[in-house]
């Protein structure tokens, strides 16, 4: 993991760092800026084979977020096909190729709806057990504000 950090490949941040790797548990982000880069970081991950790391050419997929429309549908790296995906959830976050966050804004209103019309009767006082009731509306108060 340490080479593919290696080199000037990635995504330039504000701070003039680059942001090549993200990863969490056996989840791996590779971002880069041009097909090349990310041939190349692909390329160094995919030999960490010799030493024990698996890459699941069928769970791996890549994904171009652009402005510009562009026609390439698999990725050829060390013979390992990879396929194009237009959106993908990773960690929980739906991520597309437009870079639009409106569908994962929706998505987390509906879980928050969901959440709160749960806790409708609890805030409303619609409990038998009147001792529960009070303590549960107090901290379901003090997680609204």
């Amino acid at each position: 993991m340490r080479e593919t950090l290696a080199g000037p490949t990635g995504i330039k941040m504000g701070n003039g760092q680059q942001l090549v790797v993200t990863r969490y548990e056996d989840d791996v982000i590779i971002m880069a800026e041009s097909e090349e880069d990310l041939k190349r970081t692909t390329s160094k991950l995919i030999e960490g084979e010799k030493i024990g790391l698996m890459v699941n050419e069928e769970r791996t997929k890549y994904m171009i977020v652009t402005r510009h429309n562009q026609e390439i549908r698999h990725l050829e790296v060390n013979n390992c096909n990879i396929e194009r995906v237009a959106n993908f959830k990773y960690l929980g976050v739906n991520i597309n190729e437009n870079a639009d966050s409106n569908e994962e804004i929706r998505l987390r209103l509906v879980v928050a709806n969901k959440c709160y019309f749960g806790l409708v009767p609890i805030v409303r006082g619609k409990i038998r057990n009147f001792y529960f009731y009070l303590i549960q509306r107090e901290k379901v108060y003090i997680i609204f504000i």
